[in-house]
């Protein structure tokens, strides 16, 4: 069963982790650097998989790091936010919706989630 995607940037603290399969999905971007994915057979068969001084993978592109921080980001306010819960909520304008958000450091902050904008035509 293939499973594509990226990997979550908070594999990077797990450091004690041994052992991880994630080989034969559909898998982008960098591989984080711990001892679960140092064995070849661990990551084989991810075409879209990069990693800096790994073997058999092509090093990864300042672009692809952002992407990835970027996904990473999405999840942590969407955690943050109980998945935009009602009950985070904390204001309501012309733009959007904005709820309370606490960020794994603990932070609290807020977090607008834009509305469409609809232009309507007079003629």
């Amino acid at each position: 069963m293939s499973s594509p995607g990226t990997l979550p940037h908070t594999f990077d603290d797990l450091i004690s982790l041994t052992v991880a399969d994630i080989s034969y999905n559909q898998l982008e971007g960098p591989l984080p650097n711990i001892k679960a994915f140092a064995p070849f057979e661990a990551f084989k068969n991810n075409k879209g998989l990069c990693g800096n001084n790994v073997p058999h993978l092509k090093p990864c592109s300042a672009s692809e790091k952002k992407a990835n921080k970027f996904s990473i980001l999405i999840i942590i306010l969407l955690i943050g936010t109980d998945n935009f819960s009602s009950k985070q909520c904390i204001g309501t304008g012309g733009y959007g919706t904005v709820y309370k958000a606490e960020l794994p450091t603990g932070r609290v902050v807020a977090v607008k989630k834009a509305s469409l904008i609809r232009r309507w035509r007079y003629g």
